[in-house]
């Protein structure tokens, strides 16, 4: 399987591993479903891809020198106020 998932560089890739998605973020990663890893293959192959996203998102977190204690899972500057297309 190859991957194209690259972590944190946007917010729009999603990708899904046997059930288990993971959708992309430039502040984070959510991952969420019911996966399982079985005992053949296709596990191995489930697996493996898993570990190639996250041992790509740990290595860019490892990278950053400025990465803060904590960050607010929406950033207030990333956030543009839009007109309410429903207002008269």
């Amino acid at each position: 399987m190859k991957n194209t998932f690259i972590p944190f560089a946007n917010d729009s890739d999603s990708v899904t591993i046997n059930g288990l998605t993971l959708e992309n973020g430039v502040l984070t990663i959510a991952i969420y479903g019911n996966a399982e890893i079985t005992h053949d293959q296709a596990g191995l192959a489930a697996a493996t891809a898993l570990r190639d996203i996250l041992d790509l998102a740990i290595a860019k977190l490892i990278a950053n020198n400025d990465l803060p204690k904590k960050i607010s899972a929406i950033d207030p500057k990333a956030v543009t106020p839009a007109e309410n297309p429903f207002k008269s």
